[in-house]
């Protein structure tokens, strides 16, 4: 088998989804390797973020309903602002992801429980980018995902 058919066999794994990365450190080395193994999955549309406001706008746009939303764990209290402000002209409830240290995710999400956003479920921690990839496998989605 060519690489082209292990190529279609590991694209087979995915939903086809639209996600989106919001991070003020988007195109710093460690994640531009991140990117990378994203792209190479034609079932996810990806649009990289650095800028809040261009994030919600472009959720704003999307109608397919299969949406990840994967955020800065440093964006993360002013994304949950936001999105909450902008939620009636949202076409889609996104899975929102945040990407962290493991360090800092109990700190972030006792913050998000204290704003007392009713729209997002904590349901997991993960520890590496891995775990996001494989979020977006098959699987049944959740709302809130802490992550590294």
């Amino acid at each position: 088998m060519g690489t082209s058919g292990h190529k279609e066999s590991y694209d087979d794994d995915y939903q086809e989804c639209n996600l989106l990365w919001l991070d003020p450190k988007i195109n710093n080395d460690e994640n531009r390797e991140y990117q990378r193994i994203i792209k190479r999955i034609r079932k996810i549309t990806f649009y990289p973020f650095d800028d809040i406001k261009l994030c919600i706008d472009k959720l704003k746009q999307i109608k397919f309903e299969k949406t990840f939303v994967l955020v800065s764990g440093s964006l993360s209290n002013d994304f949950f602002i936001e999105i909450e402000k902008n939620i009636n002209i949202i076409n889609v409830l996104p899975v929102i992801m945040i990407f962290t240290s493991y360090r800092k995710a109990n700190i972030i999400k006792q913050n998000i429980l204290n704003l007392n956003y009713k729209l997002f479920d904590i349901n997991l921690i993960f520890s590496d980018f891995e775990s996001v990839i494989q979020n977006l496998k098959y699987k049944k989605v959740m709302s809130l995902i802490i992550l590294k």
